[in-house]
């Protein structure tokens, strides 16, 4: 479960652990959607290694989640996949309505991701 600051209580679908070079994915008997929280969690599993070990990889990730958070809607911004850059690239490849709530940023440079993901813009 995760408590936002206005006090409002969210059922998280899982979560990974990493202890003593072990990775435990737990997902949640309450999630709606088991197998996209263990898909979620997997991507996580995938990517965080990554975003901390590769400097390159993680600056060009905070870049694209930046540019992104700055020009998304105030509303837009509550999604959970704007609460921090993991999150973000978890959302991205597991979530469609994240990647279709992406499309309406309007101001987005074409070539964005092409750095980072070779599809481009989710077209």
């Amino acid at each position: 479960m995760k408590t936002d600051e206005d006090g409002s209580v969210h059922v998280t679908g899982g979560n990974i652990t990493i202890e003593d070079n072990k990775y435990i994915i737990t997902i949640n008997s309450l999630s709606r959607h088991p197998l996209k929280s263990l898909a979620h969690e997997l991507v996580h599993l995938f990517t965080l290694s990554k975003l901390r070990s590769d400097s390159n990889f993680a600056k060009t990730t905070k870049k694209i989640y930046n540019v992104y958070k700055d020009l998304a809607s105030q509303e837009l911004r509550k999604q959970y996949g704007f609460s921090s850059v993991e999150e973000f690239v978890a959302e991205f490849y597991t979530n469609e309505q994240f990647r279709e709530s992406l499309k309406s940023i309007e101001a987005i440079p074409d070539r964005l991701f092409d750095t980072y993901i070779p599809s481009g813009r989710f077209k």
